[in-house]
């Protein structure tokens, strides 16, 4: 299978993909997954994630020493997990020859249109902060053997595959360790407000209106668009219509051509609105935008 240079993690990417994408989205943003198998040697120290993702590493076998900022220090035994948040300055040093599995991310958890971190958020009740690690339950450890040779640095990288898989670990970790003991260890970046733009990067394309963008973050949308113009320094409206431009281009120099699959992708309602909107906001019709860019 071929496979050419991945720009977003610096791995493989298979245009030949079997989920049959026109466009592979890991080729031009980072809101991503992605699942590893490292091993270290005593004495070793872990290399920072990628675009200093989230990441939670899951210890299979050995002891390590992790540091968080200046004052939390950590020492994690075989079986254990601990979410380091990307905001936070991280080191972490194997004690033994020890290895683990780490997921890095950048994407918020959004299924049926509802962003499963602030459910949780909303869920769990307030307690007195304990440090972000939990015993790995044996249903996470059969988890990770399924995932096999994609583990690997070798092996393929389908970005979809792992952000379905990460979907997946999410929603068990959910089940077998509730609301309360899954928001402690997360607390750093489960509310949509504590990492508010990650939020709306990740989410702004299924919400046509700030009141469903806002529902998804369980804000009223008075602290919503608030925020919004704190972070990005606009209204919703003139950003989105900016946004919603550059990803037509986008997706017209990514290959995309029939005017059909443009309307189903970007939601208009029929080919005028789509035309109107080209009119408008990008001064050309769908036809020149698509000889502009292709």
């Amino acid at each position: 299978m071929k496979q050419t240079e991945n720009s977003v993690w610096g791995g493989f990417h298979t245009p030949d993909c079997p989920a049959g994408c026109a466009t592979c989205s890991a080729e031009k943003d980072r809101f991503a997954a992605r699942f590893g198998r490292t091993r270290l040697t005593e004495g070793e120290t872990l290399p920072e994630a990628h675009y200093r993702s989230h990441r939670i590493l899951f210890l299979l076998t050995g002891r390590i020493h992790v540091r968080i900022g200046r004052n939390a220090d950590y020492e994690l035994t075989d079986r254990q997990c601990v979410f380091l948040a990307r905001k936070k300055d991280v080191s972490v040093r194997a004690l033994t020859d020890s290895e683990m599995v780490i997921l890095d991310f950048n994407n918020r958890i959004t299924l049926c249109h509802n962003d499963i971190l602030a459910g949780i958020a909303t869920r769990a009740t307030s307690r007195k902060a304990s440090p972000p690690i939990l015993p790995i339950v044996p249903e996470v450890l059969f988890f990770f053997r399924g995932l096999g040779p994609v583990l690997e640095p070798e092996g393929l990288h389908l970005p979809c595959y792992h952000v379905v898989k990460e979907y997946e670990l999410f929603l068990m970790m959910r089940y077998f360790y509730g609301a309360e003991e899954l928001g402690d260890f997360l607390r750093d970046v489960i509310r949509p407000k504590d990492d508010f733009r990650l939020f709306v990067l990740s989410t702004y394309h299924q919400a046509e209106h700030l009141n469903e963008l806002a529902q998804m973050a369980n804000m009223s949308e008075s602290a919503f668009i608030r925020r919004f113009r704190e972070t990005f320094g606009e209204p919703f409206h003139s950003w989105r219509v900016k946004q919603k431009a550059a990803d037509i281009v986008q997706a017209i120099r990514d290959g995309i051509r029939s005017n059909d699959e443009l309307i189903r992708l970007f939601r208009f309602k029929s080919y005028l609105a789509f035309y109107r909107f080209c009119q408008r906001h990008m001064h050309c019709s769908p036809s020149a935008l698509k000889t502009k860019y292709s």
